[in-house]
């Protein structure tokens, strides 16, 4: 269930952020994207190992929440309303 959520959360900035560059360098910003999907992938292991010395797992679960909740803060305070626009309204 934790996993859902958690790739609830990335897949929603994902599939949001692209649709704020312009056409032209889209591609681009889906790459840069899925390359910090990759990071973040490499990373997750290391800090659930180091949570969980004492054996507890909550602080892991925890960190790892906190990651898709700051992405869904700044997508909801610094995103860019994109109802019913078309992608030229958005580049200008």
């Amino acid at each position: 269930m934790a996993l859902g959520f958690l790739a609830s959360g990335f897949i929603t900035a994902y599939v949001y952020t692209p649709e704020l560059y312009p056409t032209s360098i889209r591609a681009l910003g889906c790459g840069m994207g899925g390359a910090w999907l990759k990071v973040a992938a490499i990373f997750a292991p290391t800090i659930v190992s180091k949570t969980m010395i004492g054996g507890n797992l909550n602080m892991a679960f925890y960190i790892l929440a906190a990651v898709p909740f700051l992405a869904a803060l700044t997508v909801h305070f610094l995103g860019v309303e994109t109802k019913r626009k078309v992608l030229e309204q958005l580049e200008a």
